[in-house]
């Protein structure tokens, strides 16, 4: 499979109970998401996301 993040938001979208995410980059250790966080609302992100999503146009 390809696109495993695409795979993962339909299943949480059409609830079909997708797995976590393992993610793992240069920078960091290998670690598990939770596709949900994906969809979180904006009262639940941290500030600074916040403040980034205000500052986008």
């Amino acid at each position: 499979m390809l696109d495993l993040f695409g795979q993962a938001i339909l299943d949480f979208y059409t609830q079909n109970n997708p797995q976590p995410l393992l993610t793992e980059t240069s920078i960091s250790e290998k670690d598990e998401m939770d596709v949900g966080y994906l969809f979180r609302t904006y009262q639940n992100m941290p500030r600074l996301e916040q403040k980034a999503l205000q500052l986008t146009k």
